[in-house]
């Protein structure tokens, strides 16, 4: 599954390059956009990885580093900091300083509890099975916003939804002044 901040650590040497893109976290995408082959030829030493936020989207210490598939055997902890490294890079510069995320965010079954105020995804937001309560002020999603299995109970004022809003199951009865959907609210 692609989450958060997904790649693909290609191994050269005795050093790993974690390769990400700008608007995708689908490993398939990413080796289409970088021309990594996934053959399983000689010399391919490639890892699918994912780093997965732990309270705060933007504090990594309590982040989660893992493997899409099986570790390799040839991964090394010293390979696993500088490809944490590298992706908390890749991940700052989609995310932005001002708290613009260009492409999506998929935040589904992680530990994160909190987002900043401002936030703006320009594609989905997916907050299935999170530790979220509430949603910032200023919240803007381009594409569509999934809540299920959240905890939240209200939508803040202003909240702009490009696509769909899906409230199902999230006992949201009330919808605020100025929610903006651009298609249909599912409840």
């Amino acid at each position: 599954m692609c989450q958060t901040i997904s790649g693909v650590a290609v191994l050269t040497g005795d050093t790993v390059k974690v390769y990400t893109s700008k608007t995708s976290d689908s490993h398939s995408n990413i080796r289409e956009e970088h021309s990594i082959r996934d053959d399983g030829g000689v010399g391919e030493r490639q890892a699918p990885v994912e780093f997965l936020p732990g309270k705060a989207l933007t504090e990594f210490d309590d982040w989660t580093f893992r493997f899409d598939d099986a570790r390799p055997d040839w991964w090394t902890d010293t390979m696993t900091d500088a490809a944490q490294r590298q992706m908390i890079r890749a991940f700052r510069a989609r995310f932005g300083k001002n708290g613009h995320c260009g492409g999506s965010l998929d935040l589904r079954g992680t530990g994160i509890t909190t987002l900043p105020d401002g936030l703006t995804v320009g594609g989905y937001l997916d907050l299935r099975g999170t530790g979220i309560t509430t949603l910032p002020d200023g919240l803007t999603v381009g594409a569509y916003l999934d809540l299920r299995g959240t905890g939240i109970t209200t939508l803040p004022d202003g909240l702009t939804v490009g696509a769909y809003l899906d409230l199902e199951g999230t006992g949201i009865t009330t919808l605020p002044d100025g929610l903006t959907v651009g298609g249909e609210i599912y409840r």
